[in-house]
């Protein structure tokens, strides 16, 4: 049976008489091994076309799922894990993707079992002890196609004991330069997967790293969104209180806690050489009883994270409060279920007015763009305080010169009278310095008189110093 000049098969048959076949039969078998070559085509277009139409429909249904998950990778993950093992017919599928110095399985798919992950344990990136870590580091494919003839480490040992596993393909899941997972398919019986097999495996990984791509840039942008809206709102409560900072500091702390993912939200004021406590948000009343215990405290470098952000004029990011000797106000980081610190210094022509502080539970430091969005919140909170400070500054000047119009325009009514001009100097005295008590002496003969008082203690006498 020929196709192509290519012999796949033959057709025989026998009998029991000594003799050729005649060139009539030899031709009919012919005909019925051609015939049967047609039909072995048929069946391969067939298979063919099937596959292909089940790849194109396993793509298409991964691709809807990632339409319909901008913002969440998970069902992404178990809809590749589900379409690899049916398609290649495993013992397994399973992605994972990188968390540090280690990685997590997001997603595992087995026969007869529902879709799992994430799962909980982190499993430390090494080479030598498993697979996936050698992918991940190495930035290579690994195919095995027979685990019982390498030397395995420790981990896949295991694995193989428990799972059974014979054969093994691994791609690396890459974002640019670096590699951030990888996805693996398994199976018990030993042979190498065909290079279709290896290509479409590539496609599930493009079509991972799609998602992923696409959830980081929704993310980015919701994260964005948030803080413009953010900013929008401080920006609007500072024009809403030109007077007033505490509605000021209270809504950046708020924001700030809410967009950097903190349980709780600090900010404090510079009075001197004292540090005061002057917005709180979040976790529980008794740890704002003791983190308000803690204030007004003196600038002293190594007890707060706000005094060394005020001494250092630089952002203070600690991983872990609990592995920081200097930190003394663990009682608050206790009861706040915080381990995490970030405090960023207000800080005005080199001056610092204050700090702003969030604290989370998790460890670790604080990512750059969070950083960089805590001292924008900083940049915003000195914005209020000085609109504030020209408010008032402005409006006392202008007081000022009210009042000296008024005494001008007494004096100008008032040539031959002095009394006049001098109880409208008074009253603007009352209100300008804020007392209650204020009078006018004149020196007359060497003696100086009460020409004109408010407010008591100043006597009945007009004669106020004699001999001045």
């Amino acid at each position: 049976m020929l196709r192509e000049g290519l012999v796949v098969g033959s057709i025989w048959v026998g009998r029991g008489e000594v003799g050729s076949f005649p060139d009539k039969l030899v031709k009919l078998l012919q005909t019925f091994a051609d015939q049967a070559v047609i039909a072995i085509e048929n069946v391969r277009l067939f298979n063919e076309t099937k596959a292909a139409l089940e790849q194109q429909t396993a793509t298409a249904e991964i691709l809807r799922v990632i339409s319909e998950s901008p913002s969440d990778l998970q069902p992404v993950f178990h809809a590749i894990v589900k379409t690899a093992l049916r398609l290649f017919h495993v013992s397994q599928a399973g992605l994972a993707l990188r968390e540090g110095n280690s990685f997590r399985v997001m997603s595992k798919a087995v026969p007869g079992q529902p879709i799992a992950g994430p799962f909980p344990d982190l499993i430390v990136l090494d080479t030598d002890a498993n697979f996936p870590s050698r992918v991940i580091l190495n930035k290579e494919v690994l195919h095995l196609a027979d685990w019982d003839v390498i030397d395995l480490p420790p981990f896949e040992q295991g694995v193989r004991d428990q799972e059974g596993f014979r054969a093994s393909l691994v791609l690396p899941i890459q974002r640019g330069s670096e590699c951030i997972g990888a996805f693996a398919i398994m199976r018990n019986t030993p042979g190498a997967f065909s290079d279709k097999e290896v290509a479409l495996m590539h496609a599930f990984v493009h079509q991972a790293e799609i998602a992923i791509e696409n959830v980081r840039l929704s993310r980015e942008t919701q994260e964005a969104l948030e803080q413009q809206t953010a900013m929008a709102e401080i920006l609007k409560v500072i024009s809403e209180s030109p007077t007033d900072l505490q509605p000021v500091f209270d809504t950046i702390t708020k924001r700030a806690m809410a967009l950097c993912g903190a349980r709780i939200g600090v900010l404090t004021r510079v009075d001197g050489e004292l540090l005061h406590l002057v917005a709180y948000h979040g976790a529980s009343e008794e740890s704002a009883v003791a983190l308000r215990a803690a204030f007004p405290t003196k600038l002293e470098h190594k007890t707060r994270i706000s005094a060394r952000a005020v001494l250092d004029r630089a952002p203070v990011n600690v991983p872990d409060v609990f592995a920081d000797s200097n930190y003394t106000t663990i009682d608050a980081a206790r009861l706040g279920g915080y381990r995490s610190l970030l405090a960023v210094p207000m800080l005005r022509e080199n001056q610092v007015l204050g700090t702003i502080n969030v604290a989370r539970a998790e460890q670790g430091l604080f990512p750059e763009n969070l950083v960089k969005l805590l001292q924008t919140f900083a940049d915003q909170a000195v914005i209020a305080i000085e609109n504030v400070r020209l408010f008032n500054e402005t409006k006392e000047a202008l007081e000022q010169q009210t009042a000296t119009a008024e005494v001008l325009k007494v004096i100008s009514s008032s040539v031959a009278d002095t009394a006049p001009v001098f109880e409208k100097i008074l009253d603007s005295c009352l209100r300008l310095f804020t007392t209650d008590q204020a009078g006018v002496f004149l020196i007359r003969d060497d003696v100086v008189y009460l020409e004109a008082s408010r407010g008591t203690g100043f006597g009945k006498s007009s004669r106020y110093l004699a001999m001045f």
